[in-house]
């Protein structure tokens, strides 16, 4: 989130990732494994011209 705030201010690029599972399956699951539970990455460019979705194993 804090690099985010720094590319908005900056006019970077700016990238989310959210975990498509329940609330209880993230928190139960411990930091390491996250990376393994279904995701999906959302980047806007610098210029946001373009949002572009992606799935972590199509990259």
């Amino acid at each position: 989130q804090e690099e985010n705030l720094v590319a908005l201010k900056h006019g970077l690029r700016v990238m989310s990732v959210y975990r498509l599972v329940e609330r209880a399956v993230f928190k139960t699951t411990p930091p390491a494994e996250r990376s393994k539970l279904d995701t999906v990455w959302i980047i806007t460019e610098a210029d946001r011209s373009v949002t572009t979705i992606l799935c972590p194993h199509n990259y």
